[in-house]
């Protein structure tokens, strides 16, 4: 009986297993997939201005002028300072309609053409990020980062030349823009109305070689690192379903299932956790059915067996005695006909003894 209670919850632990790996996946892949179209929206927010014949030719007239070493030359000079103002209307529009934190125009050599109103200079991150622009002329997502209780990205766009000479146009400045992200990540991270408890949602990202996650301590954003060793157990894309189990948590010590899944073209990965006392709590219920049912059932046919074995020895026993009873007759008849005088002597004693 408990050979094949523990079958049956073995049996059913498995299913669960499998049933908690599909819904992890399914969850984080719908998450991802929503922190992918995000990004492409941020992606295309500046487009209107990088793609501008107006911008592209006066981020080409800019780097030609650094290139040949003409920016000293007075006429050029003051027919790009005389361009910048007009511009600047618009990078600070830009930033009006879109909530930005700032806006810049950088040239290759990481000389500011343009910036929006109030705005700092680049930091030297920022200026790695340029780089990398102009190297690959592929649209860039930067990772999160935390300034005062805000949460901010970077999306650095390639502007490129109106040479059209080239087969392939050439990336000659950029426009980096910081976009406020902090309602968009609370978004991405609460729980959703098929949310069960013990589940949690995390954004994980690569910063520069650091795997890095953000969490809400009292309300208040925070970026954490990574420890390498933990990194290890990261699970990227599908595992089969005899590997998935749970583990400790990257970002906590609490034993939990995990799954997670890149979101293509940014520095960002969704994972999403569920802690295994709560995913198994369905596991343990059954189990206690199983066993208490089985437990149940073993009484049951045990006092249905002892039932059985207690007919049979009573059969028996009865008998028994009548075999006895016919025994002693046969006797007490072999003495009465040896002796007639002792004729229905033996009826008599019982009668007068009852």
């Amino acid at each position: 009986g408990l050979a094949l209670s523990y079958a049956l919850v073995h049996s059913r632990e498995k299913d669960l297993y499998s049933d908690i790996q599909s819904r992890l996946e399914i969850m984080t892949q719908d998450k991802s997939d929503l922190v992918q179209s995000w990004a492409k929206a941020l992606k295309s927010a500046g487009a209107h201005i990088a793609k501008a014949d107006v911008i592209r030719l006066f981020a080409s007239e800019n780097a030609l002028a650094i290139e040949e070493g003409t920016d000293q030359n007075p006429e050029i000079s003051e027919s790009i300072k005389g361009q910048a103002k007009y511009f600047q209307i618009t990078i600070d529009e830009y930033v009006r309609q879109n909530h930005l934190a700032s806006a810049y125009v950088v040239g290759k050599d990481g000389r500011t053409f343009l910036q929006s109103t109030a705005s700092a200079g680049l930091t030297n991150t920022q200026k790695k990020y340029v780089d990398h622009v102009l190297q690959t002329g592929e649209t860039f997502v930067s990772p999160l980062k935390v300034e005062g209780e805000q949460i901010l990205t970077i999306i650095v766009r390639p502007i490129f030349s109106l040479d059209n000479l080239n087969n392939e146009p050439q990336a000659v400045a950029t426009l980096v823009s910081t976009f406020v992200v902090t309602d968009h990540i609370v978004h991405f991270l609460k729980e959703g109305p098929l949310s069960k408890p013990g589940e949690s949602a995390s954004i994980l990202q690569n910063n520069l070689g650091v795997m890095e996650y953000i969490s809400f301590e009292s309300g208040k954003p925070t970026i954490y690192s990574i420890k390498a060793n933990k990194i290890e157990q990261m699970l990227v894309g599908e595992r089969s379903k005899n590997e998935f189990g749970y583990g400790k948590s990257i970002i906590s010590d609490k034993d939990v299932f995990a799954t997670t899944a890149y979101v293509h073209g940014t520095p960002f990965t969704i994972m999403l956790e569920y802690e295994k006392s709560a995913a198994l709590q369905p596991l343990s219920e059954h189990s206690a059915g199983v066993h208490g049912f089985m437990l149940l059932t073993i009484v049951v046919v045990s006092a249905l067996v002892l039932l059985l074995i207690n007919y049979l020895l009573s059969t028996r026993n009865k008998y028994r005695v009548n075999h006895q009873q016919q025994v002693l007759n046969a006797l007490v008849k072999s003495v009465e006909i040896r002796d007639p005088y002792l004729s229905g002597h033996h009826d008599r004693v019982a009668r007068t003894a009852l």
